[in-house]
């Protein structure tokens, strides 16, 4: 039995830096003992794997050349920047699904789009991304997130979408970007929230996907 939600609920970061060099050795993934988590099991699905590189009309120096003026403005002004009145260019389009299964024989309960966090690792042949700590302060014009509350009977599952690479989280802003083709790794991090614990609380890696970037063609 599964669980199926009409629109996403999870917050997502990339764990990303300001912006990183082509060729430059992607930061290893921090495996975490199961012993350490509850009876949870994330495992991300590509629904579709191969996608074609859209730099908007521009070619790959042009489009990496943007980005870098892009990510100054984004350090300086922060997420809600628009240079010379143009909002930021788009991250990539992705179809990814999150699956998180109860792997144990009891109810599980746990809550997602409140204090919980999602972690993107990418690797691959030429990437580039933006980091920006967000506001850790409140926004008195705007209501906290409100988490919602899952309950797993055992081997349920409830499934969450993934549809750009990007997050606007409360404590970071991440954007990310693919500006060549070829073929991409995308791992899931999940960190369930810790009630007193400055580290939060258990996290969940993901199997890793493979996502293929088809060759750049140029406007006619």
């Amino acid at each position: 039995m599964t669980t199926l939600p009409r629109r996403p609920v999870l917050v997502l970061c990339l764990a990303l830096l300001l912006s990183a060099p082509a060729g430059s050795a992607p930061r290893k993934v921090v495996q975490v003992p199961t012993a350490e988590v509850a009876p949870l099991r994330l495992t991300l699905h590509a629904r579709t794997a191969v996608y074609a590189l859209d730099l908007g009309g521009q070619a790959p120096h042009e489009y990496r050349a943007a980005l870098v003026a892009q990510a100054h403005e984004f350090g300086i002004l922060g997420p809600g920047f628009s240079p010379d009145g143009k909002a930021p260019k788009p991250t990539p389009q992705v179809d990814l699904a999150l699956e998180i299964r109860n792997t144990s024989p009891r109810d599980v309960e746990f809550e997602v789009g409140g204090g919980d966090l999602l972690t993107l690792h990418v690797f691959g042949p030429d990437l580039f991304r933006i980091e920006r700590p967000g506001d850790a302060m409140p926004n008195p014009g705007r209501e906290p997130p409100r988490p919602k509350r899952i309950k797993l009977a055992p081997g349920e599952s409830y499934f969450e979408s993934v549809t750009r690479l990007e997050t606007a989280h409360p404590l970071r802003v991440c954007r990310w970007y693919w500006t060549q083709p070829g073929e991409y790794t995308v791992v899931a991090m999940w960190q369930l929230p810790g009630p007193g614990r400055p580290d939060g609380g258990p996290v969940y890696q993901s199997n890793p996907v493979t996502l293929t970037v088809g060759e750049w063609v140029a406007p006619k």
